[in-house]
């Protein structure tokens, strides 16, 4: 199961996964409304959420063991 933390966040959210052998490649960043507002490619840890509006907020990460992983989070 990923985790992202801390939640609600403010500034910056981070993303961790158990095993620590798989990583998330891509994350994908909703509005709650189904609105994509962000796409990263690459190794990602942490995504800076400063610059969102107060909301709930989707992320939609793929995982380098091919698994896609969705987790809802409120920036306060």
């Amino acid at each position: 199961v990923l985790t992202a933390y801390p939640n609600p966040a403010s500034d910056v959210i981070y993303l961790e996964y158990p095993d620590q052998e798989v990583t998330v490649q891509e994350v994908t960043l909703y509005a709650i409304t189904g609105k994509q507002l962000l796409q990263l490619k690459g190794e990602t840890k942490a995504i800076d959420t400063a610059s969102l509006p107060i909301g709930t907020y989707l992320l939609q990460c793929v995982l380098s063991n091919q698994d896609t992983a969705r987790v809802l989070f409120i920036k306060s």
